[in-house]
């Protein structure tokens, strides 16, 4: 069973050397795709042995389209997963996530893992207000009728709510796994722009659950997280 991770890419290059690198090493993808504009993005792929498509940053929807579409056409693999630079997967979500794409048109969670990088303190929570979306799971069917370009190309924010809504379009179900032990996580830094808000999710008390530093959590979960270094 074959597995194509597609993932656009603006710079924040030294996180996406690791979120490559678990790809290849945890996750054990067939194929990773980048899509972007920039000559260090071109040659970080050519090292780490991922493809690279060519695309300017706008417009997104675009960008996503481009490299979908290069998977289907080289590869047209069993499964495609959505995700951006700063996603992460434990080892357990692709095995679950693939078989419950046999059912369903759409697999991923409600819940993320969030986790913050500062110089003077890093923190974690838990955030239970989330629809599927990052890290989902596309099978090969659903990516056959849309030729390879299953998002709105003129879109520029809400990818994951473009997919979803196209997938429902097409009669397609939406599904959110309750394996708990299938976990995402998503790595923020002061040092870029991140497309969420990690201050906001910190401070929403009724979805939010707040785990400090992380710990504990992270050597049990994604123990890399707890050796990166960005800056």
């Amino acid at each position: 069973m074959s597995v194509v991770a597609i993932i656009p890419v603006k710079g924040r290059f030294s996180l996406l050397v690791w979120t490559l690198d678990r790809l290849m090493e945890v996750n054990r993808v067939d194929r990773i795709v980048m899509v972007g504009h920039e000559e260090e993005g071109q040659e970080l792929a050519r090292l780490m042995g991922a493809d690279w498509v060519y695309h300017p940053n706008f417009p997104l929807g675009s960008k996503y389209n481009e490299g979908w579409e290069y998977a289907f056409r080289k590869y047209d693999p069993d499964h495609y997963v959505f995700m951006g630079a700063s996603d992460w997967m434990n080892r357990e979500w692709l095995p679950v996530m693939t078989e419950l794409a046999e059912t369903y048109e759409m697999v991923g969670r409600n819940d993320k893992y969030y986790y913050s990088l500062h110089p003077s303190w890093n923190r974690l929570l838990h955030f239970t207000g989330s629809e599927v979306g990052s890290c989902a799971v596309i099978p090969r069917r659903v990516v056959r009728q849309y030729e390879g370009r299953p998002f709105n190309d003129t879109m520029e924010t809400d990818l994951d709510w473009s997919l979803r809504a196209n997938i429902k379009d097409i009669g397609g179900i939406v599904h959110s796994s309750e394996d708990k032990e299938s976990k995402i996580l998503s790595v923020s830094c002061y040092k870029w722009t991140n497309a969420y808000n990690f201050e906001g999710y910190w401070n929403n008390t009724a979805k939010t659950t707040r785990l400090g530093h992380g710990t504990d959590w992270l050597k049990e979960n994604f123990k890399d997280a707890l050796e990166m270094t960005l800056w």
